[in-house]
């Protein structure tokens, strides 16, 4: 596996730390991002993502996923501006196939199995590669990134673009794990250093080393709280439009009941205390 080391923080190039020597797990002096380093390097990441059954499990769960794309298409319309959309990261196509009622879509992906996928199934051309590196031929109203800025090398570079692609008043929405900060997480940080069960074998900080054999099924670089966040979005030019909750379940039946009690929890949460307790933030930026 080829690896990169990260000799300074990518968002504000000040001085890193280790805080977590079994995961890998680094940290800026100044701005408190987390990441991983070192890790595996983009063309290892675009082999893992491209396997051709990865995105099987998707696709048996696209009932509970369009579910889900309906949840965050009737939030997304909370701050949208009326035009086109790009979804950068887009899988296989299935939010953008929820998205084509409402104007011109476009999507990037690095996976040329996701690619292929949406364009059998969905009827959806996708633009191969890294948004960084894309030359568009034209701007954008809205961009997207849903549980895609973990998984980039360089959010900075990521955020910077979509700056220079958006037009005038356009809107950014993002979605990450909230695995810093959360309930979840800091419940699993107690539990690891307790040595309990399944949590014995995890860094102090909760997360696995990244490795590309197959036991993981993501793989996600940085680890972001909202402070973080807002903090890139602002440093690269753009104004917080609101940060809440992203309801990224996909359960159905019961368990879809239970996840959607906890959210409204969650939710009830952030509007008395101003904390997100939940597994995911949701971010909205205008440029």
């Amino acid at each position: 596996m080829e690896i990169e080391h990260i000799k300074k923080c990518i968002i504000c190039e000040s001085s890193i730390i280790k805080i977590d020597e079994e995961s890998n797990i680094c940290k800026c002096v100044e701005c408190k991002y987390i990441f991983d380093s070192p890790r595996p390097t983009l063309k290892e990441l675009k082999k893992f993502y491209s396997k051709p059954t990865k995105y099987d499990e998707w696709i048996k769960e696209e009932k509970g996923r369009n579910l889900l794309w309906r949840r965050r298409r009737k939030k997304l319309k909370e701050n949208y501006k009326e035009g086109n959309l790009l979804d950068i990261g887009t899988g296989i196509g299935q939010f953008l196939f929820h998205m084509e009622k409402d104007g011109k879509v476009y999507g990037t992906e690095i996976s040329k199995s996701a690619i292929e996928i949406a364009k059998n199934r969905y009827k959806l051309d996708i633009i191969e590669g890294e948004v960084e590196t894309i030359d568009f031929k034209h701007n954008f109203d809205n961009i997207t990134l849903f549980h895609i800025l973990e998984h980039v090398p360089n959010p900075k570079k990521t955020i910077k673009k979509c700056n220079q692609i958006l037009n005038k008043d356009g809107i950014i929405t993002i979605a990450v794990p909230n695995d810093i900060d959360s309930l979840k997480y800091r419940i699993k940080r107690i539990l690891t250093k307790m040595k309990v069960g399944k949590f014995s074998n995890l860094g102090k900080m909760g997360f696995k080393k990244i490795k590309l054999d197959g036991s993981m099924d993501e793989i996600h670089l940085s680890h972001f709280t909202e402070e973080v966040l807002k903090k890139l979005l602002k440093d690269n030019g753009f104004k917080i439009v609101n940060t809440c909750l992203d309801p990224y379940y996909s359960s159905i039946g019961k368990k879809r009941i239970k996840d959607e009690i906890y959210y409204q929890f969650c939710l009830i949460i952030k509007k008395i205390f101003k904390i997100n307790i939940y597994e995911c933030i949701w971010i909205v930026g205008k440029k």
